[in-house]
Formats: structure tokens, C-alpha cells, sequence
């Protein structure tokens, strides 16, 4: 059955003329959704959600800015779940391919790799985070789209493209990768009354 929360979103998601069932959504209907609340029939694109394990749940929100060029501040449930066992194996190994940097959640100071003994650290009380600085490299691509909500989902770019072309698309922890982001903005841009030259200063990248 659906949560009065649920139920609210598809009321509004109706209003809005997308008209799509709650207990229906998935990559397609998402973009489907954003296609229909924009008015347009352009953005034909595929998204990529999460597994069932780690659905995103359902919420609404309205885009309120994007962020070029993101850093990636890793979820602590990632961290515990696929990079601690990592980093005790050989951290500098992971955070030399991924391009992290490390931040002491007390202090809110970066610190020197070489000092984190991640053997002796709790993993379900890890004071350190994990930030995987801005670039072709990061999980979040070149572009995000952030709208308020308490649950940290967002939509993004990738710097997996490949993904988009698997039949199962569940592979995101709890966000929605967009494949065509830059496309995404400068419909967004545009509904926003943006000028060619506008869009031009915003979307150097």
C-alpha cells in the first residue's frame, strides 16, 4: 500500500500532467515524468536508479540550482560498505585511482592519507570522510542537479556512460543518472528565460 507521503508525490506529479503511477516508476517513466512536467518531448533519454535494495524512494522536489564540475562526498553507508574493506587492504592504491581526498568529519580539516591507520578505525563509526574531487573521473560526471529533499538524492551526470546501453539500468545507490545531462540544463536554462549568451557564460565546463 502507499504511504500517505507516496501518495501525495503522485497527486502532485498528476497535477503537473505527467500522470504516472507511484508504484510504476522506474528509468523510463522518470524521464518520461521530467519530459512531461517540462512541457517538452525532447528529452528522450534513458536514467539509471538504484536496485531494489537501495531504491530511490519517493519524494518531490523542484530543481532549485546545478553544480558544475561536482565533488563527490561519498555516503558513509558506501564508504562502510564498499570502500572500507579497500582501504584497509591498500588505501593508497583506491585513492590514487579515484582521485579522493580525506576529511576529518570532527574537525572538518583535511588529512594526510598516510596518518589514517584504517585498520584501527570502527567502519559503523568512521570519522572520515571520503571526497572524490571534481573531473572526467567522478561518479557524479560533469554536471548535478540538486532540489531539496531529506533523503541526498539528486539527479547527475556520469562518468559511466557505457551503463546507459545495459538493459538493467539498477546500478546507482539511491540517485538517478541522467544520460544526456548537459541537455537536461539547457532545456532548464531555457524555461528559466536564459539568452544563448547566459547559457554560454553558465556552461563552461
Amino acid at each position: 500500500p502507499q504511504t500517505s507521503e507516496q501518495k501525495g508525490v503522485a497527486e502532485r506529479v498528476s497535477q503537473l500532467g505527467a500522470g504516472i503511477k507511484v508504484d510504476k516508476l522506474d528509468g523510463v517513466s522518470v524521464m518520461t515524468a521530467i519530459n512531461k512536467i517540462l512541457g517538452v518531448d525532447t528529452y528522450k533519454k534513458n536514467g539509471i536508479l538504484p536496485p531494489r535494495e537501495s531504491e530511490t524512494p519517493m519524494l518531490y522536489g523542484e530543481i532549485n540550482y546545478v553544480v558544475l564540475n561536482p565533488e563527490w562526498k561519498i555516503p558513509p553507508k558506501i564508504i562502510k560498505d564498499e570502500y572500507y574493506a579497500k582501504m584497509v587492504k591498500n588505501s593508497a592504491r583506491v585513492i590514487n585511482r579515484e582521485k579522493l581526498f580525506i576529511v576529518d568529519g570532527r574537525t572538518h580539516k583535511r588529512v594526510i592519507p598516510e596518518t589514517i591507520l584504517w585498520n584501527k578505525v570502527n567502519p559503523k563509526n568512521n570519522p572520515y570522510q571520503l571526497i572524490q574531487s571534481s573531473g572526467t573521473h567522478n561518479a557524479l560526471g560533469l554536471i548535478k542537479f540538486h532540489f531539496p529533499n531529506g533523503e541526498s538524492v539528486y539527479l547527475h551526470d556520469t562518468n559511466n556512460k557505457g551503463a546507459f546501453k545495459r538493459r538493467n539500468r539498477a546500478l546507482s545507490h539511491g540517485c538517478v543518472r541522467v544520460e544526456q545531462p548537459l541537455e537536461l540544463a539547457t532545456l532548464l536554462f531555457q524555461m528559466n528565460d536564459y539568452d544563448e549568451e547566459e547559457m554560454e557564460q553558465v556552461m563552461i565546463i
